[in-house]
């Protein structure tokens, strides 16, 4: 687990000093440098630097006097105060194993589960050793990761966390270039939705004549029109159909593009920077963006954008209602990948999305917790192509704040 290569970020909630931070989120870096030998285990020193979100990381790295070191599974703690070599967490250990925190018996872990696990967010397919544990004064859970170490914790001190009266969280953890660890992302940051790992979707399609369940799948690597894409391909009727090549996807600034087969022209599939009352074209039709609210999906944190879509008249200013719809940030529309719009007959849902073969959302029941984002309240006028006008138009239809109104 511990090696030079390697960098954990921490991050913390606002109420570590809320009259400082408020209710923003701050992070600490922190990487081992160094080898000490102590009691015949070889030790790296801990350098931290702190950075708050939506700011420059910074370059400088302070020494900690804090010292960690590895024999097996097992990682020790060292400080230059304490002059104690202490267990910090064990990675073998076995279902109903403790350990207790500087021989203090009511302060221990205890595993209570053992798995082999691929993470979702990371850059390699490797099946990691996770051992759940908890204890019971005070209560705490977590989980320890081979190669990684404390979700909750990172590789902090046991406990160390309820002194400084904020419980922190493991944010993520790269090897040089690679992610090996992501966790629920803050406020601000963004699941991007086209990533290598072997992602797939599962979509339901149901009608008096047809039911059967149908596939997206995103992988291979493609070059098209000087961008780096993803294929997609889908499959029908229980993996049984005939695979279907269903074009390239890229991903830029929260907009995710389309190839559709080999032609070189994108279309925006999916505009994840759009804010409530925006109008987007899409496929002849326009989405009005309703609400944007943030769930919680399988323990992670993901926006939900919901749309009303509707279709302007030729040479008129009527306006026809197709329905509602909605997206979900990293994964897509909830009707269909491509065919989102909710007109009559589209008999067709999202069921499920895996990346890595590790399930990131699963209907009906994914949905944990909701946040909502206002409205924006800049009003922004939009024509009913989708374009921002300066000002509000004479005797015309115009979109403000989501609603339509017309000027008589």
């Amino acid at each position: 687990m511990l090696s030079e290569s390697k960098v954990w970020t921490m991050g913390y909630k606002g109420v570590v000093n809320p009259l400082v931070y408020g209710d923003i989120y701050f992070f600490i870096d922190t990487k081992l440098v160094g080898d000490t030998v102590i009691n015949d285990i070889h030790f790296m020193q801990k350098y931290q630097r702190q950075w708050n979100l939506g700011e420059e990381t910074p370059a400088e790295w302070t020494a900690t006097g804090e010292y960690l070191g590895q024999d097996g599974g097992k990682i020790y703690q060292y400080t230059d105060w304490s002059k104690n070599v202490a267990l910090d967490m064990d990675i073998s250990l076995n279902v109903g194993d403790r350990i207790n925190y500087d021989d203090i018996d009511l302060l221990y872990f205890e595993a209570t589960a053992v798995s082999d696990t691929i993470l979702a967010d990371a850059d390699d397919n490797k099946p990691r050793r996770c051992v759940e544990v908890e204890t019971e004064m005070p209560h705490i859970t977590d989980v320890w990761i081979e190669g990684i170490g404390s979700v909750t914790l990172g590789i902090r001190r046991m406990y160390d966390h309820l002194a400084a009266g904020a419980v922190p969280k493991l944010y993520k953890c790269t090897d040089g270039d690679a992610v090996i660890y992501q966790s629920t992302l803050p406020p601000g940051e963004y699941h991007p939705l086209v990533v290598r790992g072997g992602k797939k979707w599962t979509y339901h399609h149901d009608t008096f004549e047809n039911v059967y369940d149908y596939y997206y799948i995103l992988e291979g690597d493609t070059v098209i029109a000087g961008k780096n894409c993803l294929k997609m391909y889908s499959k029908n009727k229980d993996n049984q159909g005939e695979i279907r090549f269903e074009g390239a996807l890229y991903e830029e600034d929260r907009k995710v593009y389309r190839f559709h087969q080999e032609i070189d022209v994108p279309e925006v599939l999916y505009d994840f920077d759009c804010q409530v009352g925006d109008t987007l074209p899409f496929q002849g039709a326009y989405l009005v963006i309703q609400a944007i609210e943030s769930v919680e999906i399988l323990g992670m944190s993901r926006k939900r954008y919901d749309f009303q879509a509707y279709v302007k008249v030729e040479d008129s200013d009527e306006i026809i209602v197709l329905g509602d719809g909605s997206w979900l940030e990293g994964i897509g529309s909830m009707k269909d990948f491509y065919n989102m719009i909710p007109f009559d007959g589209n008999y067709n849902s999202l069921m499920a999305c895996e990346m890595n073969g590790v399930m990131i959302y699963q209907s009906p029941t994914a949905i944990q917790s909701v946040r909502s984002y206002k409205p924006n309240t800049n009003g922004a006028i939009y024509d009913l192509q989708g374009r921002r006008l300066k000002a509000k138009p004479s005797h015309r239809v115009y979109i403000q704040n989501g609603k339509k109104r017309i000027m008589r």
